[in-house]
């Protein structure tokens, strides 16, 4: 059968066979980029996948996968006996407002993300890049095969009954067991007075800190938090909007009275008692008595990790 390589050679397609980026995703930008710029115009029958994944030496699954996810965003249409061809309206063009005639454009003195976008930027940018996967690394539990396998285990027996409601959305708060079940430990383990509505599950204690800094903080608002202390802490505080306030640490922990003096009305004070981060070190009781006491005093929030 006689391929026409015109269809194809309209894409200006090409493969680069040593880029970190799947060959997927460089079919889709290229295709994508010849709808965006007019190379190819609303219309335009495409090649079959057939076709161009001959053309340019891949897997015809790869060359699918790119169609599939071009037609899910509107970039292209698949009619019977036509094969596939541009959309008439791609999403960017059916985006686009267009401002009233006889009304000015608003000038901005910035352009793009928000202030809150900028804070949330240069938070980021101030924690710490990621540290290689090795021994004994922070937050990370032993990866031994017997656990691996005990919890591969688990989550098979789990899927094979698994119901419908997983699929379903659920209470923004968590799984309603786990929590009854959270709060009965609480209760039983660590003398915590709490119910099953006090509890809300998160995917880790980043995300509890964020929720918490929404919750409790206002802009301006003061936190005191350890000096060492847990970097993304201070970014969830930053991102905020909140001034934070560092507070020396010693071999008894969080220094309260550092705290008294220079944060004395801080909304909000973040500590880690049981095993302080980085140093390790574990806030004696005379400590902790003392941290309650004066947050008690000033009404500031305490929250722990």
């Amino acid at each position: 059968m006689h391929r026409r390589p015109g269809r194809v050679a309209v894409l200006a397609l090409g493969l680069d066979r040593e880029s970190v980026t799947s060959r997927r995703r460089q079919l889709y930008d290229g295709i994508r980029e010849a709808i965006l710029t007019g190379r190819v115009l609303p219309g335009t029958r495409i090649p079959s996948t057939r076709a161009l994944a001959d053309d340019l030496g891949c897997s015809r699954n790869t060359a699918a996968a790119a169609y599939e996810q071009l037609q899910a965003e509107g970039y292209l249409e698949t009619r019977v006996g036509a094969g596939t061809i541009v959309a008439a309206s791609v999403p960017e063009a059916s985006l686009q407002v267009r401002a009233p005639r006889g009304i000015p454009p608003t000038r901005h003195r910035r352009r793009g993300i928000s202030r809150r976008g900028g804070l949330l930027l240069r938070a980021r940018a101030a924690l710490p890049p990621l540290p290689p996967s090795r021994p004994f690394r922070l937050g990370v539990p032993a990866f031994d095969v017997t656990a691996c396998n005990a919890w591969a285990r688990l989550v098979a027996r789990w899927a094979r009954g698994m119901p419908r409601r997983v699929f379903e959305y659920g209470d923004p708060a968590g799984y309603p067991p786990l929590r009854h079940a959270i709060a009965a430990y609480l209760r039983e383990a660590r003398g915590v007075r709490c119910d099953a509505d006090q509890v809300v599950v998160v995917s880790g204690s980043q995300q509890g800190i964020d929720l918490a800094a929404r919750v409790l903080l206002d802009a301006g608002d003061r936190v005191g938090l350890e000096d060492p202390g847990y970097p993304g802490a201070r970014a969830a505080f930053a991102a905020a909007g909140a001034r934070l306030q560092p507070i020396a640490v010693d071999r008894e922990g969080f220094r309260v009275d550092v705290a008294a003096r220079r944060a004395p009305g801080a909304r909000l004070v973040y500590v880690t008692p049981s095993h302080q981060f980085p140093l390790g070190v574990r806030m004696s009781p005379r400590r902790r008595v003392a941290l309650l006491q004066w947050a008690t005093r000033t009404g500031a929030a305490r929250l722990r990790a």
